[in-house]
């Protein structure tokens, strides 16, 4: 029996020849493999599809798996805006190409129309169809609150505090886009963010502790804690013994107040805390400033005024007090040394050289300013038809006078009607003390 020989390598699948010429292998019952004798036969083209699925290999038959397709091939890019020279073996699409296909990616952007028919495509040059337009109302999400929008494919929250009140009413949310910032959100499950979950610490009515429940609208429950210790009324005389609930008031004692009253007479009223109540018996008593005696006044009152000027002398000696009835005045003043103060109003002294009063602050150790009167007079013609209204001019300057003064020329030169001349000897006349000249209708009146 023949012997067993190794397997040998087929060059293709078109013919199974080995490399050595000459042999064939054939298969025995046995499942082994022997040679056979043959005659050589001239060796044909390899002619298996390649990779690419749209060429065959021409090589001739050779072991190994066939390189890739080197044809060259005018290509489109996948966006059809770049058209290439390209290996057919380097082609990511395989089988068999329609001339309108793309075959690779040009690296840039699509810019192919949206289905929307208002966009872009803003992707890098794809194979695939072009995605959905992202402003699509069916891909457009918002928030929890609602006050902002994305593109997201699932729902987002942003970094806006919610700022509503809370259940209880007195605090705000804080929460980041509460989804209860929106009037119109439904919550689903038990999570309330509006819950106050802070304690409300309001003192209650006991007035020495504080509410610890949660934050709550509406009044406190009562205190549950108990107090050991007696309460006694002002006196001491009525008393509650313990253990009582926090927050018992002070029992009302029934017996007279023993405060002393600084009136003198005795107390009215029962025993109390703080300050006592006014007397209420009707007696006579003297105004704060003296100046009167007024009937049927509480005994208790203490500020009373009767509404007149108080009028008494301030500290400069010369004016009265013009403020109404009140507790003290400024009217004293070192009189041993005759010192006195300015007290403020306006002087009011006549002056000297006219019927004006001095319009200067109070001036009680120095004699009136020599300035000059600027109250206003009316001068007149001889016949008294004309007038006109000028400043006193009374005052200021006491030396020789030959001309007007500036101000005195400014007021002059103002008036409609010139000044009757006059023979002042040196001395100045005021213009308040002036004549106005008269005119023809003056002449025609006899003047």
């Amino acid at each position: 029996m023949a012997q067993p020989v190794q397997p040998v390598d087929w060059l293709c699948s078109s013919d199974r020849r080995p490399v050595e010429g000459g042999q064939k292998v054939s298969l025995s019952p046995s499942g082994l493999l022997f040679p056979v004798k043959v005659e050589p036969q001239p060796v044909e083209r390899c002619d298996k599809l390649l990779e690419c699925g749209r060429h065959r290999c021409e090589r001739m038959c050779y072991v190994g798996a066939c390189d890739p397709c080197q044809v060259l091939v005018n290509a489109f890019c996948f966006c059809k805006n770049t058209v290439e020279v390209v290996l057919c073996g380097s082609m990511v699409v395989k089988g068999e190409l329609k001339a309108k296909d793309g075959v690779f990616s040009c690296r840039s952007i699509c810019e192919k129309k949206l289905f929307c028919g208002n966009h872009d495509c803003d992707e890098i040059c794809h194979l695939r169809p072009c995605r959905d337009c992202n402003l699509m109302p069916s891909r457009i999400r918002t928030c929890y609150c609602e006050c902002y929008k994305t593109i997201a494919e699932e729902k987002f929250t942003c970094e806006k505090p919610c700022g509503r009140k809370k259940n209880c009413g007195r605090h705000c949310c804080s929460e980041r886009c509460c989804p209860l910032s929106n009037s119109g959100n439904v919550l689903s499950g038990d999570w309330d963010p509006h819950l106050c979950s802070m304690t409300c610490g309001k003192k209650l009515r006991c007035g020495q502790h504080s509410c610890e429940n949660l934050c709550h609208s509406g009044h406190c429950p009562p205190c549950l804690e108990t107090i050991f210790i007696d309460l006694t009324c002002a006196c001491g005389r009525t008393s509650i013994a313990p253990p009582l609930p926090c927050g018992t008031p002070t029992p009302s004692c029934q017996h007279p107040c023993s405060i002393p009253q600084p009136c003198g007479h005795l107390s009215s009223h029962n025993c109390h805390f703080g300050d006592c109540p006014p007397y209420s018996i009707l007696i006579a008593k003297e105004c704060i400033g003296g100046h009167v005696v007024l009937k049927n006044i509480p005994c208790g009152s203490m500020d009373i005024r009767c509404n007149k000027l108080c009028s008494k002398t301030k500290q400069c000696g010369m004016h009265a007090c013009r403020r109404t009835c009140h507790p003290s005045c400024d009217s004293s003043y070192a009189s041993g040394s005759g010192l006195k103060s300015s007290c403020g109003q306006t002087c009011g002294a006549s002056r000297r050289d006219c019927r004006h009063t001095c319009i200067a602050p109070c001036h009680p150790s120095s004699l009136c300013p020599d300035s000059r009167c600027d109250f206003p007079v009316t001068i007149t013609c001889s016949c008294g038809r004309i007038s006109a209204t000028v400043p006193c001019d009374a005052g200021g300057s006491s030396v020789g006078f030959n001309g007007d003064t500036v101000s005195e020329a400014s007021i002059i030169q103002k008036l409609l009607v010139p000044l009757q001349p006059v023979d002042a000897n040196g001395k100045k006349i005021p213009i308040g003390q002036r004549k106005l000249a008269y005119d023809d209708e003056c002449a025609k009146t006899g003047t």
